[in-house]
């Protein structure tokens, strides 16, 4: 029988945000979603969670931080 898995609220946020970067930026929210990366959850209690790894929450993170500094260079141009 496969294993069941569900998925952490870590991983569903990221998916909502996902929409909403993907509906700001005019970008294709399944390019991104395919992005994504999860990890099970390695004790008993997490067993069968999917989690977001931590290599693509940093990658997430030094988008976000890119992102930043593009829209203060746009206010600073004015």
């Amino acid at each position: 029988m496969k294993q069941r898995f569900k998925l952490d609220d870590s991983v569903i946020a990221r998916i909502a945000q996902i929409l909403q970067e993907a509906i700001l930026m005019g970008v294709d929210v399944v390019d991104l979603l395919r992005q994504i990366e999860v990890v099970s959850g390695d004790d008993p209690e997490t067993n069968g969670i999917l989690f977001l790894s931590e290599q693509y929450k940093l990658m997430v993170d030094q988008h976000h931080q890119d992102l930043l500094s593009a829209v203060d260079a746009l206010k600073n141009v004015n």
